[in-house]
C-alpha cells in the first residue's frame, strides 16, 4: 500500500507546475537494479536539481533510460517546458554532450557544461592521498578565475610547476574541458557562486542516492524505482529548502525589512 502511495505521489509531482527560469540545471543518474521475469536488469534512473539565482532548488524530475537506444533528453526537457520552465541558463551533468542537442532543441540559448566537482573528483582521484588536500586547493583555482582567459593561465601554470609534473594526466583532462565552461565563466560572481554550490550539492546528493539504492535491492518494475527515488529527491529537497530559508533569516535579522528582502520569495 506504501509502496502504491509513492507511485500516485510521484506521478502527480512529475506532472506539477515549476519555476519559470532557473540559473542552472544539475543532472545525474544512478545505476537501479529492476526486476524483469523474475530477472533483476541494471536500469540507469536520471534525475535532475533545479537552483534559482537565491540558490533555492527544487527537484525537477525523474526519467528512466529506455531499454534501447540513447536516452531522448529533447522530450525530457520538452517536459519541463509544458511544465512551466522557459528558461535554464546551464544545464551541469558528468557528460554534457549526450544532452546538448535534446537541451538546445527546446531551449536554444541554454548550454550543457561539464560538473566541475565531477572533475574535481576525477583529478583527485589520480592525486596521492597525501597530496590532495594541496592539489585540491590549486584546481580550486580554476573555478575561481575571473573569466576563461585566467583560467587557461593558471592552468598553464600548474601545467609548469610541480603538480604538472607528478601528474601530467591531471592537466591534460582540465585542459580538454576547459574549453567547455566558457559559458560558467560568462555568468556574474554571484551566479557562478550558485552554480558551484548546487553542483556540489547534486554530486553529494548522487552518492548518498546510489548508497540508498543499493541498501534497497531490486526492485519490483521501474515505476517503484522511479517513485523510491523521487521520495529520497523530495525529503533532501525539503531539508536544502530549509537550510536556505535559516540562511536567508539570519541575513535578514542584521538588515532593514524592505521591499527588496529575500524572505518574499521564500514564502515569508
Amino acid at each position: 500500500m506504501r509502496s502504491k502511495l509513492r507511485i500516485e505521489q510521484s506521478t502527480r509531482w512529475q506532472v506539477s507546475p515549476l519555476c519559470c527560469r532557473y540559473v542552472v540545471a544539475c543532472c545525474s543518474s544512478v545505476a537501479a537494479r529492476v526486476l524483469d521475469d523474475g530477472l533483476a536488469n541494471a536500469k540507469a534512473l536520471h534525475w535532475a536539481l533545479g537552483f534559482l539565482s537565491d540558490g533555492e532548488c527544487e527537484t525537477l524530475g525523474t526519467w528512466v533510460q529506455p531499454v534501447e537506444g540513447r536516452m531522448p533528453w529533447h522530450e525530457v526537457f520538452g517536459g519541463l517546458s509544458v511544465r512551466g520552465v522557459r528558461q535554464i541558463r546551464l544545464v551541469a551533468s558528468c557528460a554534457p554532450a549526450e544532452l546538448r542537442d535534446g537541451l538546445r532543441a527546446v531551449y536554444p540559448a541554454a548550454h550543457a557544461v561539464p560538473s566541475i566537482d565531477h572533475l574535481m573528483s576525477q583529478s583527485l582521484a589520480l592525486v596521492a592521498p597525501r597530496h590532495r588536500e594541496t592539489v585540491a586547493g590549486v584546481l580550486a583555482g580554476l573555478s575561481a578565475a575571473a573569466d576563461a582567459g585566467a583560467a587557461t593561465a593558471a592552468l598553464h601554470g600548474i601545467h609548469a610547476g610541480r603538480w604538472g609534473v607528478v601528474y601530467p594526466a591531471l592537466v591534460e583532462g582540465w585542459r580538454l574541458v576547459l574549453g567547455q565552461l566558457g559559458p560558467f565563466y560568462a555568468l556574474p560572481g554571484p551566479l557562478r557562486g550558485v552554480f558551484l554550490e548546487g553542483d556540489q550539492r547534486v554530486q553529494a546528493l548522487q552518492r548518498s542516492i546510489g548508497r540508498a539504492v543499493g541498501r534497497h535491492g531490486p526492485f519490483a518494475d521501474v515505476a517503484e524505482a522511479e517513485s523510491f527515488l523521487m521520495h529520497l529527491l523530495q525529503r533532501r529537497e525539503r531539508r536544502m529548502v530549509s537550510g536556505a530559508q535559516a540562511r536567508v533569516f539570519a541575513q535578514n535579522t542584521r538588515l532593514p525589512a524592505g521591499p527588496k528582502s529575500r524572505m518574499s520569495a521564500l514564502g515569508f
